[in-house]
């Protein structure tokens, strides 16, 4: 019995050592997200590794939040750098979490999701819904080669099937966006 809860009290110890409860605010509205959440944060004109980029990707759980600055284990970080005519993106991949440091300040965008697991379905469901999208387009537009004009109904309506499916499939997977700045509506954090 003993072992049992010291187990659950490890647990819970370190589930509130690494992750933290995160309100945003904007207006009268308020957000609270949960421990143990995954986010992407869009930065903007940042630099990483030395180097000047017009944004950043950063993906992760927070650690330590405070009023001017975030720190996360990042799983991965994509920075895009525009130098004159070319642009160069780059993937940071970190095995091991690493600990980032986001200002505040420089956050354009960040997006919830309820853990890695939910983030990594949704982003198999947008995929799938974007296919199917691509694929609805193809069967609506090969009535150009049917020379039947029944066949030519149904490939319009059946390519329009698949073409709404894949839209509703993709809406629906998506999460919300929490823009900091150069919008209408913008979020701070408490």
């Amino acid at each position: 019995m003993q072992k049992t809860i010291f187990l659950l009290a490890m647990l819970f110890a370190n589930n509130m050592c690494f992750s933290q409860q995160i309100t945003i605010t904007s207006g009268s509205k308020t957000k609270t997200f949960q421990p143990g959440s995954w986010y992407i944060i869009k930065t903007s004109d940042v630099s990483i590794n030395s180097q000047r980029s017009d944004r950043i990707y950063y993906e992760g759980a927070f650690t330590r939040i405070s009023a001017d600055s975030l720190e996360m284990h990042t799983g991965t970080v994509k920075a895009r750098n525009i130098v004159g005519p070319i642009t160069v993106e780059q993937d940071y991949v970190y095995n091991a979490k690493a600990l980032t440091t986001v200002a505040v300040r420089d956050i354009r965008y960040l997006q919830h999701y309820k853990s890695k697991k939910t983030y990594e379905s949704k982003k198999s469901w947008n995929i799938a819904g974007g296919i199917l999208i691509l694929t609805g387009a193809f069967t609506a537009l090969d009535f150009i080669i049917v020379d039947d004009k029944e066949s030519r109904k149904e490939l319009l309506v059946y390519g329009g099937i698949q073409v709404g499916a894949g839209i509703a499939i993709a809406a629906l997977s998506s999460s919300k966006k929490h823009y900091f700045k150069e919008n209408e509506r913008v979020w701070k954090m408490q």
